[in-house]
């Protein structure tokens, strides 16, 4: 547990809450932290300094993704990288600043050397619909996944990064009360992966530092 916050990391999953902008013009340019933020970095406190975690794991759309992760690795590997399985990537990876694990590290490969090291991230769509709703504008305007991936570049020295969208059938147990439906049977694999390349977020790392250092002095404000 942390006695003091100097050397706090956040997840790059959790990056995305440092740069959610304040509602009012006036905490904008005192540059203060959004509500979003303060409450992330409150439960950050109470984690890490006591080892205090409400577990979000209960939501059914997280537990698909969890429960189908590997899954998706393979229809991805299936459709884009057949002949050579990526396997899952369980290497965590830290700098001063922050620390990930991305899904998919891929070195170049033949056909794929065109776009360098590649990080991928996998989400599992709830449902037909959820999948159908996912664009390249959507994909690309979604704030919380594109500083994940960037921050998995950075993590991992990429060149590009992948945000794929799988639509696997919901496990039974997750919808008991839902309409269920077998999409692997309907609907053809090649039509159910959505792949799109993540744009680079401007000055992205040197902003994070800054955001990340702002953090840590306002975690060692916090009192219980």
């Amino acid at each position: 547990m942390l006695s003091n916050f100097d050397y706090w990391k956040p997840r790059a999953s959790s990056v995305w809450n440092l740069f959610s902008e304040p509602k009012t013009i006036k905490a904008k340019e005192n540059g203060d932290f959004s509500e979003t933020c303060k409450s992330f970095l409150h439960s950050q406190y109470l984690r890490e300094k006591y080892g205090f975690y409400e577990d979000i794991s209960h939501s059914k759309y997280l537990k698909k993704g969890i429960e189908l992760e590997e899954q998706a690795i393979g229809l991805v590997n299936e459709l884009l990288y057949k002949g050579v399985f990526i396997e899952k990537n369980t290497i965590r990876k830290s700098n001063d600043f922050v620390t990930g694990e991305c899904d998919m590290d891929i070195e170049e490969y033949g056909a794929f050397s065109n776009l360098g090291k590649i990080v991928s991230d996998t989400k599992c769509s709830w449902s037909l619909k959820t999948f159908h709703k996912v664009t390249e504008k959507t994909a690309k305007e979604n704030k919380q996944y594109g500083c994940q991936l960037n921050t998995y570049k950075w993590l991992y020295g990429a060149d590009t990064m992948q945000l794929c969208y799988c639509l696997l059938n919901t496990p039974k147990e997750l919808a008991p009360f839902e309409t269920w439906y077998d999409y692997e049977l309907i609907i053809p694999k090649e039509e159910r992966l959505k792949v799109y390349t993540i744009d680079v977020i401007p000055n992205f790392e040197k902003e994070l530092e800054q955001r990340v250092n702002k953090a840590r002095e306002y975690l060692n404000t916090i009192k219980l």
